[in-house]
């Protein structure tokens, strides 16, 4: 089946603009997922338990005598407990191994693991699959405390990763990289850390990704930017500690959604974005420069207040964003000059389209679009 966006917990006073929106999931007992790799093959007949311990130590390597791991707490379970003794061995530990990396639960014992666990894995609540093989985890909202394991990139079907807004902390997994079939990566709200590298050219086949208010430092990667990632449609990095330059150039032909709000981002503003973009929030940095004169004819919200942008708009302004519904520009200290008075046609009232319009006061001009001016910096 198609595969739906997750629902995006709101992170802060930016507007979102057209932001996908799904609908709340209720609290469920927690679930991991997980899949075979593909140069293993799966275990179709009941294996001896010698069979079995071979398998998973085929897959996990000494990580399941590491006192307390996920990985022993996974093979105690499918060698004690578990009532699944055909089927795919590598997929099914890969998947109970994730159960207790991300409940960060250490005992395999005891009367509080969930029933669903012995059935399998294809039955627990939030997975999905297609043939047999996990494509989908949906843990939003889940109080998760753990973290991603490994063997989550053995998951080489996986297409769906949402584990947003749960306590999740450490650096952003590279192992996620591996996931090369993935379309919707959603995993902000939580407390990951780290950077992230030019590992992400490898999702070729992704179209969302949501990685918003945590605390994810370091640059850009211009791989996120350029064609490797051709399919992506939405990024959210809002509300993180990346720094340095945004890259010049951002060619995703097929990105309508970016938010780059709330960093530290320094510099120009990109002189050139794809023409596919709708929402573009750049605000809450320290960007600064002239703004350039993008030629985006579809965009509808223009973030670019709370930086330190100098000059003017351009002149041609009214011509280039015809579609434009928001657009807020204060608080940018270099901005002197008097909003040209071809902006105030851009008024709804006037057949134009813009709605909202946040300016400082002392260059809006426009009656009705400056109602609401800024007198402060704050």
């Amino acid at each position: 089946g198609a595969i739906t966006a997750p629902t995006l917990s709101p992170v802060g006073a930016t507007p979102v603009g057209a932001a996908p929106v799904g609908g709340s999931l209720s609290p469920i007992t927690l679930m991991p997922i997980t899949m075979m790799p593909t140069t293993m093959m799966p275990i179709t007949s009941s294996p001896s338990l010698s069979q079995l311990h071979q398998s998973i130590l085929s897959i996990a390597g000494d990580t399941i005598f590491d006192e307390g791991s996920p990985q022993q707490s996974a093979f105690h379970f499918m060698t004690q407990l578990d009532n699944q003794t055909t089927g795919n061995v590598p997929q099914r530990f890969s998947m109970v191994t994730a159960y207790f990396a991300l409940t960060d639960t250490t005992s395999s014992t005891g009367g509080s693991l969930p029933s669903y666990l012995k059935e399998s894995e294809c039955n627990w609540p939030m997975v999905s699959c297609t043939n047999n093989l996990v494509t989908q985890l949906s843990m939003p909202r889940q109080q998760l405390n753990g973290t991603i394991p490994p063997e989550i990139a053995n998951l080489k079907e996986l297409q769906q990763l949402d584990l947003a807004g749960n306590n999740m902390a450490g650096p952003f997994p590279p192992h996620l990289y591996e996931l090369t079939n993935i379309k919707t990566l959603s995993l902000e709200n939580n407390q990951l850390t780290g950077t992230l590298t030019d590992g992400v050219g490898n999702w070729t086949t992704l179209e969302f990704l949501a990685l918003g208010n945590n605390a994810i430092g370091g640059n850009i990667p211009s791989a996120l930017v350029e064609s490797d990632v051709s399919a992506l449609r939405f990024l959210s990095l809002t509300r993180n500690q990346i720094d340095g330059q945004i890259p010049s150039t951002i060619t995703l032909p097929n990105l309508y959604y970016l938010d780059l709000s709330f960093n530290q981002l320094t510099g120009p503003a990109p002189s050139n974005l794809t023409q596919s973009l709708l929402h573009l929030y750049l605000d809450h940095n320290n960007l600064e420069g002239v703004i350039p004169s993008w030629t985006v004819p579809s965009l509808e919200s223009l973030f670019i207040n709370n930086n330190n942008f100098s000059g003017g708009l351009p002149a041609s302004f009214h011509l280039l964003y015809p579609q434009l519904i928001n657009l807020y520009i204060q608080h940018n200290d270099g901005l002197t000059v008097t909003l040209n008075s071809s902006i105030c046609d851009m008024d709804i009232f006037f057949a134009g389209n813009l709605v909202h319009l946040g300016a400082d006061c002392t260059i809006c001009t426009c009656v009705y679009l400056c109602g609401r001016c800024y007198n402060t910096t704050a």
